[in-house]
């Protein structure tokens, strides 16, 4: 039995918008099943039918073999372009980044194979030949043996991982950007008297709406508490804070706590803390 590429190109595309919202609205084991396909193995399938669109060169097993390799090479890549722009690595970007390659890689291979006269057009034969199987080389059955292997391990990695984390355990992501919007050079020299400006991000990364706090500190002082409350699930909250840092002192050490409203415990075990100098 074969099956026209274009066909399951169309599948995928398909699937990929219907997986889409799953992926962004479910959590826990379900997410991580509907990921599986739209992380591990669409982005590299994709690009193979682009790049390959005529039988002869790889075989379905080839393709199906290499998909996931290239599809964690993809994502990676796609985290990597993301994370220098101002959109960083978070859910929503990567989503749809990926949702986009995906569909941009699937239009592109029926394009290319429709273009191609039918008998040179990649396509799906689902009959097993043990007999093909026994002709490969030893080296060649493990590559085989060894990518599925791999992906088998990855998937129930994944799979366990979701199961055994708790749900709603997850702490949040808590840093702090700078004048720029960026999360480094927190430099301030500051006249006593003046204020110093800084951005508090909190990355609510639980399942349900989260209100918390943050303590700032200066020398086991308390100098301000901030509270950022209904920050929704999977999505973070800003905000720009001001406050006093005291007397004249060199490199005086700003501390930031931040806890759950109601725990008295932080939720992040380290404070995030940066260094001010206050001049006459």
């Amino acid at each position: 039995m074969r099956i026209d590429n274009r066909i399951v190109l169309i599948l995928i595309a398909a699937v990929t918008l219907l997986v889409f919202p799953a992926v962004a609205f479910t959590t826990g084991l379900l997410r991580i099943v509907f990921s599986f396909l739209f992380v591990i193995f669409f982005p590299g399938y994709t690009l193979l039918s682009a790049l390959f669109p005529k039988s002869g060169g790889l075989s379905t097993i080839e393709r199906v073999a290499l998909s996931s390799g290239i599809s964690i090479a993809v994502v990676s890549l796609i985290g990597f372009i993301l994370n220098v722009t101002p959109w960083g690595i978070r859910l929503d970007p990567i989503l749809l980044s990926v949702a986009a390659f995906i569909l941009l890689c699937s239009a592109a291979g029926i394009i290319r194979q429709q273009s191609l006269p039918g008998k040179l057009r990649f396509g799906i034969v689902l009959n097993i030949n043990w007999s093909g199987w026994k002709e490969l080389s030893r080296l060649t059955k493990g590559l085989y043996i060894s990518g599925l292997i791999g992906v088998m391990a990855i998937a129930g990695l994944a799979i366990y991982s979701a199961v055994s984390l708790p749900q709603g355990q997850r702490p949040p992501e808590f840093y702090i950007l700078n004048a720029e919007g960026k999360a480094e050079d927190y430099a301030f020299r500051v006249k006593a008297g003046d204020q110093v400006s800084i951005t508090m991000v909190v990355v609510n990364n639980e399942i349900t709406p989260a209100n918390y706090r943050v303590r700032i500190m200066i020398a086991e002082t308390l100098i301000d508490e901030i509270f950022l409350n209904n920050v929704p699930p999977a999505s973070k909250s800003a905000q720009t804070v001001s406050f006093y840092p005291g007397a004249e002192a060199h490199l005086q050490k700003v501390e930031l706590y931040l806890y759950k409203s109601d725990e008295k415990t932080a939720c992040v075990p380290e404070p995030l803390y940066f260094y001010i100098d206050v001049i006459k």
